[in-house]
């Protein structure tokens, strides 16, 4: 008897595997670049500030500068928890080359998607047929819009996913030591990747430390998780004072950072991205996924309470869900990727509904309902995440992007054209000017000339150090001094479109000096200038 058990569970996983092997395929097609050519906006390594506060520590560390932000003399102040930072290390070692970040958020996106498929089993899997149910949940998870395009955004939603999709795994499986000292650690470790992942964390403890208090054997399993706990805060507690992150944080002070004044917009507004409603992803404006999703999800929200044991499972995830749209909703701005965790919780939902067809009307009533709402979230446009674009359509465009059409990486090939000019090593430096981070044109820079800031209103310049020269007051005066001390100084408007202040602080920049252009490139956007004095001065 024995046996046969055992043989069953060894068919089951792998069957499981298999769906898991399957997913991770159409979501490694889906979210397919190759980051080192120039066919892909992988090197621009966009959204900034937050993917170089991110990945400068990492790398500067990697080559034997120090875990911090500098570069080319100037100085940032890390205002983010070291835990994505730490991931990168690694992958940057072994590749030398930033763009590395892609392969790590992959492994991450991987390993999210076998832990939701864990997750699926441990709550849907009974009979064979169910793997339609779980197969295809998964499918809705790697098909999203925004999570087969976070690989190649160096931001650390990847890794956030990847853990709140282990914490949800721990909280429902059932326990055990390991378990618990894991989970004693993973709810600081997410908390060590955003500090807006602190709803996350405190919701986790609350449930799980619930869930150890009622299990039979609450001494035995209580004091790993405990330990583990205190441990992972302690460490924390010291990366805080040791790096003094909270002070004068960018978000935490002032009106720039969080207060009751946006509460209730934008908790509202969020609600309505649950049901459909389109909001802002970065450069994006779709929904959160298809309401073809959404919808029926909230249905299996109430039909979730239809038991005791998934009662609790589904109240345990609506806190978690809701602690974290409640959190962001204090914050100044919206912005999907803040509560992009909550969309896997969707799916979960999902399950329990289509769970309870199954149980309530067998699963000859489950399986054509499923099989209707996947060809809805296929073919019917007015539902669809991208509004108006059936998702079959967005899919085969993704994959044709991937393997067939080019995305111009602009930045990437400006700093390109930069050393192109730059390509002779000179005895003194010259220097350029441009808007562009100083931590990106180092990255990618053949090192054969230094870097300067067009406008204090440049990214990572509002606070900049220069620690070999003071820093000054008027970059205009700035740049004279460093022309009549015998230097050259170069300078390109690339980036100025940017806003509309900067393109202003380049035009009022250059007309102090004669100019002289050098270098076209980039359809003229990121030609080159040399700047001399004016003879007056």
């Amino acid at each position: 008897m024995l046996n046969i058990k055992k043989l069953a569970n060894l068919v089951i996983e792998k069957r499981v595997f298999l769906i898991s092997f399957i997913l991770i395929i159409i979501f490694s097609v889906l979210a397919f670049k190759n980051p080192y050519n120039t066919r892909t906006l992988v090197p621009n390594l966009e959204p900034y500030p937050d993917t170089l506060y991110y990945s400068v520590p990492a790398w500067n560390f990697v080559h034997g500068l120090g875990f911090n932000m500098t570069s080319y003399g100037f100085e940032s102040k890390i205002v983010t928890p070291p835990v994505y930072s730490l991931y990168l290390l690694p992958f940057f070692a072994i590749f030398d080359d930033v763009r590395a970040f892609y392969f790590a958020n992959l492994a991450v996106m991987f390993g999210g998607i076998i832990f939701f498929v864990k997750i699926l089993e441990i709550l849907f899997y009974q009979k064979k047929e169910d793997l339609f149910l779980i197969g295809s949940l998964g499918f809705f998870y790697v098909t999203n819009f925004y999570f087969y395009t976070l690989p190649s955004l160096l931001m650390a939603e990847s890794i956030t996913l990847f853990f709140s999709m282990l914490a949800i795994y721990l909280f429902i499986s059932p326990v055990s030591k390991l378990k618990s000292l894991l989970a004693g650690s993973v709810g600081i470790l997410i908390l060590l990747i955003k500090f807006s992942n602190f709803p996350l964390t405190m919701a986790f403890y609350l449930l799980y430390g619930f869930k150890l208090l009622q299990s039979k054997e609450t001494k035995k399993f209580i004091k790993p998780f405990v330990t583990a706990s205190a441990i992972s805060a302690a460490v924390m507690i010291a990366n805080i004072f040791s790096t003094n992150i909270f002070s004068n944080h960018k978000n935490l002070g002032g009106n720039s950072g969080f207060s009751s004044s946006y509460f209730l917009p934008n908790f509202w507004a969020y609600l309505r991205v649950v049901f459909g409603q389109n909001e802002r992803y970065l450069w994006f404006s779709h929904r959160l996924t298809s309401t073809a999703i959404s919808i029926p999800a909230l249905f299996g929200i109430f039909a979730g309470h239809y038991t005791k044991k998934t009662r609790i499972i589904v109240l345990s995830l609506l806190i978690y869900s809701l602690a974290l749209i409640k959190f962001m909703s204090f914050f100044y701005t919206r912005d999907i990727r803040y509560i992009l965790p909550i969309y896997p919780i969707m799916l979960i939902f999902l399950g329990f509904g289509f769970q309870y067809i199954k149980n309530r009307f067998g699963i000859k009533a489950m399986t054509p309902l499923l099989t209707v709402l996947f060809f809805f979230y296929l073919l019917l446009p007015t539902v669809s995440q991208i509004n108006g674009e059936r998702a079959i359509i967005t899919l085969k465009k993704q994959v044709g992007l991937n393997f067939r059409h080019a995305e111009e990486p602009w930045n990437y090939n400006a700093v390109i054209e930069f050393n192109s000019y730059f390509e002779t090593k000179k005895a003194q430096k010259p220097y350029l000017g441009t808007l562009l981070p100083p931590y990106y044109v180092n990255y990618f820079a053949n090192g054969n000339y230094n870097y300067l800031p067009i406008s204090m209103g440049q990214e990572f310049f509002g606070d900049k150090i220069d620690k070999s020269n003071g820093y000054l007051v008027s970059l205009t005066d700035y740049y004279k001094k460093l022309l009549k001390d015998g230097n050259d100084i170069y300078v390109s408007p690339y980036y100025q479109a940017n806003l509309i202040s900067w393109k202003t602080d380049y035009e009022t920049l250059v007309s102090e000096f004669d100019v002289t252009l050098v270098k076209s490139g980039c359809h003229d956007t990121c030609n080159i200038y040399k700047l001399n004095l004016k003879s007056k001065d």
